[in-house]
């Protein structure tokens, strides 16, 4: 006989785990105290907010994984605070439905301030390869981000860094005289 220092109940060596690290070989917590932990433990860890912890953590810090180049080797890192799962649930709270960890600042790290919950349309807009430009000329939307389709983002930015127009820039044709503001008034341009 043998009592679980988890239950206090006095049950048959059968009762436990094998292992080999203790005097007797047994575990100390016996097979149904270790079943239930094992259950608690999986349901408090599979959840998606425990997810989303996990694989920030993962891509920052294990060479191996497979996003680890654009984050862990950039210099991306996670805070000490959040190396605590608990402590990142109590900054972030949970993670809502269709949502995904955010850096705000792209270049920053995982730390309160600079994370949020973002919907996977709010991540394609907050990315190191989109542009973005103020446009006063339109008055109610004063930034918008531009991501050219089908154009290297490294060549629509260096055109933009040659003195490119944003009209030159999207297009790819140096001296079309069509701005903006009037593109955005005529449908001709």
């Amino acid at each position: 006989m043998k009592v679980c220092t988890k239950c206090g109940e006095s049950k048959e060596l059968s009762g436990f785990y094998r292992n080999r690290a203790t005097l007797d070989g047994l575990q100390y917590v016996c097979k149904e105290c270790s079943r239930a932990a094992a259950q608690d433990w999986k349901a408090e860890n599979r959840t998606p907010t425990h997810n989303s912890w996990r694989s920030m953590r993962e891509r920052c810090n294990n060479p191996s994984h497979e996003n680890y180049p654009s984050y862990g080797k950039r210099g991306i890192a996670v805070c000490e605070r959040w190396d605590s799962f608990e402590n990142f649930l109590q900054d972030m709270g949970t993670r809502p439905d269709g949502h995904t960890i955010d850096r705000i600042d792209v270049n920053g790290d995982y730390e309160p301030g600079n994370c949020s919950w973002a919907t996977n349309e709010e991540q394609q807009r907050n990315r190191r390869d989109t542009a973005w430009f103020d446009l006063g000329v339109l008055g109610e939307i004063p930034r918008i981000a531009f991501k050219p389709e089908g154009t290297n983002p490294r060549t629509f930015s260096g055109r933009l860094e040659r003195g490119w127009t944003l009209e030159e820039a999207i297009t790819g044709i140096k001296g079309i005289s069509c701005p903006i503001q009037e593109r955005a008034m005529s449908t001709s341009c």
